[in-house]
């Protein structure tokens, strides 16, 4: 489970948009788009881990999965990911490396 955000910078005027991330792709259509201009990319996505904690939920213990986040820091909250949205479709790949 995932999530892509696109959040205008640099002089570009519109309001945030994204989408979630399905098996490493993500589809926003236009009228939800992110408008033409250079926008700072955010991507989160996060993964079950096999691993289960006991937490007591409405009075009762329960088993809940742990959830880790799979994303390096660099492209969430405080990404360094910015790209140029241009008029009309665009296909965004983004290749994402590890932090070192």
């Amino acid at each position: 489970m995932g999530s892509i955000t696109f959040i205008p910078t640099d002089g570009t005027i519109g309001p945030a948009t994204g989408g979630k991330i399905v098996d490493g792709k993500y589809q926003i259509h236009a009228s939800d788009g992110p408008v033409p201009g250079q926008h700072l990319v955010q991507i989160m996505g996060r993964r079950g881990t096999g691993k289960f904690k006991q937490e007591k939920l409405e009075g009762e213990i329960v088993n809940t999965e742990i959830i880790e986040e799979m994303v390096p820091k660099k492209y969430r909250g405080k990404s360094e990911l910015k790209h140029k949205v241009q008029a009309g479709t665009n296909t965004l790949n983004f290749d994402l490396t590890t932090d070192d």
